[in-house]
């Protein structure tokens, strides 16, 4: 059996740096803690736990020198106050939300109401709605255009949480424009997701099976087992090794393997040798 690897693969770039952050921090003479899911994968965030980085209760221990690191989805305004009332506070917010936050903050500030193609229920669009909660619109869907109440006279600027799927955004960008006369679109799906995706239709086209490996509560990862499955009919979402079973590979010659953004490459190195035996 062929295993093809897709070229993107592991931790994606503001991964790796809170990773490292962490990591590095807890070597030092603080205590480490984080606000929220870190990252979206549960089997990185146990490896975390077990070297002593947890996650933060909202209780400081009696002479415990700590420090908490905000998740790298976005934490809004109001917790990071909440939170340094008790204790010292680094933000861990992937650069490119952060680029979002400023993007949105400009807008508003120019007299744009905002438009944001996301999941609600994500912590990226929780933190955003938090901060901007009048001035925001999240919308998840084409379908959901028909509730908007902007007039057509309102200056409107639409973006996208980092993680979405761009053939959806590009279809949401086109029915707005066709509602709203004043409207700027910024594509802020992040580029190392959009290179994934890419890779994810070039790989279920040419395999047997597809493999995405990756939290079941994380975005990026969903989109790509949604990508893969307009392609191929025999498209797996797993977690970990324990999730594979023999009745995956009947009668396939190859299997692509793709990955979330926050997926770590030791777990993918441990389920391609799990398939391999």
């Amino acid at each position: 059996m062929n295993m093809i690897l897709a070229k993107n693969i592991g931790f994606c770039s503001g991964v790796k740096r809170i990773i490292h952050l962490v990591e590095t921090m807890s070597k030092g003479k603080k205590k480490v803690y984080y606000w929220g899911a870190l990252i979206h994968n549960s089997v990185e965030l146990a490896r975390l736990n077990d070297i002593g980085i947890k996650e933060f209760d909202g209780n400081v221990k009696s002479g415990e020198n700590a420090i908490v690191v905000t998740r790298a989805h976005g934490t809004s305004k109001e917790e990071v106050e909440m939170l340094r009332k008790k204790v010292k506070v680094l933000d861990g917010t992937c650069p490119k939300v952060i680029k979002i936050h400023q993007m949105v903050d400009k807008a508003i500030k120019e007299g744009y109401r905002v438009i944001v193609y996301g999941n609600e229920r994500h912590a990226e669009m929780k933190a955003l709605r938090k901060d901007y909660e009048n001035e925001v619109k999240i919308i998840s869907d084409v379908n959901s255009i028909e509730g908007l109440t902007m007039s057509d006279d309102e200056k409107l600027l639409l973006i996208s949480q980092t993680t979405m799927m761009k053939e959806d955004f590009e279809k949401i960008a086109f029915a707005l424009k066709n509602k709203f006369k004043n409207l700027r679109v910024y594509n802020t799906i992040c580029e190392e997701t959009l290179a994934r995706q890419k890779e994810a239709i070039d790989i279920a086209k040419s395999v047997d099976v597809v493999l995405v490996i990756g939290g079941k509560n994380s975005s990026n990862t969903n989109t790509l087992v949604k990508i893969a499955k307009e392609y191929n009919t025999r498209v797996f979402h797993v977690e970990d090794e324990k999730a594979l079973f023999p009745g995956m590979f009947i009668n396939a010659n190859t299997v692509g393997v793709l990955s979330g953004t926050s997926t770590p490459i030791y777990l993918v190195k441990r389920i391609i040798e799990k398939c391999k035996s």
